[in-house]
């Protein structure tokens, strides 16, 4: 009986053993199962002990087993007994990895993979270049990233002129198999708005523009932009870059210039005898620039540093001449210099105004005011024009100028100052006048104070000959005209400050006015007296400086002599002949002529001789 629980014990403990052997074979199986590719997967290694026989007979019940046989079954090995942990009864190649004691496996010495059943990335359209187009792809393994030249080989046909191209790849050591991907090479034609770009100092990034695709090309998904040397001035230096992304393959690029803005010339003028100005809008963003004129055929250049730099002055220029202008601008970088283009130029006559002021004594040996202003092309203006006795004098100077006044301005209605107008414009023979300058009087109250002196009959004359005359005009204070370039500005005229006084209204409301030319000046100051400048510095005390002057009242009881610093002329008229110098206690035009002549003034007076002087 014990033998009997011995023998199916001893069975018990052979069919566990023998379980549990299946059991871990079956489980090894499974896991190299999933780490084996497909292609390499087959009939799972065959195990000796579930194809021998002779372990199911040994499991067999026997009642003549012994103590002996069953350590032999369970300790000693035989070929139906399990193989001890390092050993394999398939081909995995498992071992122990002596670093980290777990089991390894490697595969490498499977059956090889197919590449064709890989994943590959490619693109679909590739730029044409005119060289040889060589997308790579991108093949992956069972998510393991492939490795060209490694896994695989790569060869490509037809892959230079535009069509259909194709790449071949071609597996190696692990990987079999081969796998052709056809890829379209397109000439695609890139674009930028223009070829020349304005050169700022800062990047320029000019926009992409692609065509000659069918496909419509979207940047940032199918292409994106780069440039390059796109600051600096420089022709056909800079560089924009497409670069294919995605479905695309491949970079095309253009070239573009940063260039020098063509300067705008705002304006050429002469303002001045023998000058040009020119001004023109700066450019900060340059060195300089060089400025050129012509005259008669010749051609000079001016370097003007500073790109701030809006306007030049050249002098000493022929007289009345054509002179063209034209300008351009330069950048000094790395060493060299580059230029723009020249602006549109600009044509100017070389200005050479004067207009000569003539002052003529009176016929009568008396006190008067009689001048010619002329310009270099005998045009005549007169003022005043003295007694009516001066009549003839004024004629002959009129006729010496073809019997034409293109301005005649009366400074007030006193006889010594528009006699001869009255007389000549009454009697008119053949003289032109085409414009008349008068200061307003107000007549009511001019008739209401006027004194003997005054002569009240030459106003009234004056305002009958006005009345038929169409182009009269009334000067007040701050009138400014111009007569055939020369410039007129009325600082004091008949006002309300005039209407006050009890006495003397002509002569205080008698204008005083200022002409000028580009350099020089002259102030005329008629009959006007003291009284009136307090009322004449708060508008003009800045305004008297001038380079010649016809003094007030004929010098005598007229303006004070800080009235006469203010004017601080080089050379005074003094409308008067030698006996209202004299100190004789009435008058008083010696202390004036002593006092501008200590002054370095010279002093024309009535002796017998015109005396002119120059506005430039």
């Amino acid at each position: 009986m014990k033998q009997f629980w011995f023998k199916l014990l001893t069975l018990f403990i052979m069919i566990f053993i023998s379980i549990a052997i299946v059991g871990t074979c079956i489980v090894t199986g499974m896991e190299l199962s999933k780490n084996t590719p497909e292609s390499l997967s087959g009939p799972p290694a065959e195990f000796p002990f579930l194809s021998d026989d002779s372990l199911i007979n040994d499991l067999s019940v026997s009642s003549d087993i012994s103590s002996d046989d069953i350590s032999q079954l369970v300790g000693a090995p035989t070929d139906a007994s399990p193989l001890p942990d390092n050993t394999s009864s398939t081909n995995s190649d498992s071992s122990i990895d002596p670093i980290t004691k777990e089991d390894t496996v490697r595969t490498d010495t499977y059956a090889s993979m197919d590449i064709g059943n890989a994943d590959i990335e490619a693109a679909d359209y590739a730029f044409y270049t005119g060289k040889p187009t060589c997308p790579k792809p991108v093949i992956s393994y069972h998510n393991a990233l492939l490795t060209e030249n490694v896994d695989y080989i790569l060869e490509y046909s037809n892959n230079i002129n535009p069509g259909t191209a194709f790449m071949k790849m071609q597996g190696i050591n692990a990987y079999t198999g081969t796998i052709t991907v056809p890829f379209e090479i397109i000439d695609v034609a890139l674009s930028t708005r223009t070829d020349i770009y304005e050169y700022t100092g800062h990047v320029r990034k000019p926009t992409a523009l692609l065509s000659g695709t069918p496909y419509k090309l979207k940047n940032e998904s199918d292409y994106t932009v780069t440039y390059k040397n796109n600051r600096k001035c420089g022709n056909n230096t800079a560089t924009l870059i497409v670069n294919g992304i995605g479905k695309w393959y491949g970079s095309i690029s253009k070239r573009f210039s940063l260039s020098l803005k063509k300067p705008v010339l705002d304006s050429a003028t002469s303002p001045v005898n023998q000058r040009l100005v020119v001004s023109w809008t700066p450019d900060t963003c340059v060195t300089g620039y060089q400025l050129r004129y012509e005259i008669n055929g010749q051609k000079k250049a001016i370097k003007i540093p500073g790109g701030n730099q809006k306007s030049k002055t050249i002098s000493q220029l022929p007289k009345d001449v054509i002179c063209k202008v034209d300008i351009r601008s330069y950048l000094e970088q790395d060493g060299k210099t580059f230029y723009s283009s020249w602006s549109d130029p600009l044509s100017v006559q070389i200005r050479y105004r004067y207009w000569n002021v003539t002052q003529y004594e009176s016929v009568t040996g008396k006190q008067a005011m009689i001048y010619a202003i002329t310009d270099r092309y005998n045009r005549l203006t007169l003022i005043d024009g003295g007694h009516t006795q001066d009549a003839n004098l004024v004629r002959s100077i009129i006729k010496s100028h073809n019997n034409c006044v293109y301005a005649w301005i009366l400074t007030h209605p006193h006889p010594d100052h528009i006699g001869a107008f009255n007389e000549i414009m009454e009697n008119n023979k053949n003289i032109k006048v085409n414009r008349i300058f008068a200061t307003k009087v107000d007549s009511k109250r001019y008739h209401e104070t006027a004194r003997s002196y005054d002569d009240i009959a030459t106003y009234d004359r004056f305002c009958k000959i006005a009345r038929n005359h169409k182009n009269v005009k009334y000067l007040q204070e701050n009138d400014t005209f111009s007569v055939w370039g020369l410039s007129f500005k009325v600082l004091h005229g008949w006002d309300s400050e005039v209407n006050k006084l009890k006495s003397h209204l002509c002569n205080n409301g008698s204008l005083m006015f200022k002409i000028s030319g580009a350099t020089k000046s002259m102030l005329f100051c008629s009959d006007t007296q003291s009284e009136m400048q307090d009322f004449i510095y708060p508008g003009h005390k800045n305004e008297l400086k001038s380079d010649y002057v016809q003094c007030g009242h004929h010098g005598s009881q007229g303006l004070t002599n800080y009235f006469y610093s203010l004017v601080d002329a080089d050379v005074a008229f003094m409308d008067a002949p030698p006996w209202l110098f004299t100190n004789n206690g009435s008058y008083d035009a010696y202390r004036l002529k002593n006092y501008l002549e200590s002054k370095g003034t010279k002093v024309y007076r009535y002796d017998g001789k015109t005396h002119t002087v120059k506005i430039t």
